[in-house]
């Protein structure tokens, strides 16, 4: 099985997930990253903008003693906006 073929099932079994489920692990994924000591630590964090099923993590923008900042590949760089 090539990488290829990986992703495509794993982004099949995902859109194929209970929508109540989804949310509830957003809300998990959520949790355990604002209680990461990282996290808590850092004034500047990289978030990306979901696409499709992914995660969401938009909510953690609220945290306004944060600053975020997304990805954005220019060429073969990546740069942060």
């Amino acid at each position: 099985m090539t990488k290829k073929d990986i992703r495509n099932e794993m982004i099949r079994m995902r859109n194929d997930m209970d929508k109540d489920v989804i949310n509830q692990q957003r809300i998990n994924i959520i949790n355990k990253i604002k209680n990461d000591v990282d996290y808590q630590m850092s004034n500047m964090i990289a978030i990306f903008h979901p696409m499709g099923n992914e995660v969401d993590l938009l909510p953690l923008m609220k945290d306004k003693h944060k600053k975020f900042c997304f990805p954005k590949v220019e060429g073969e760089h990546i740069h942060f906006y």
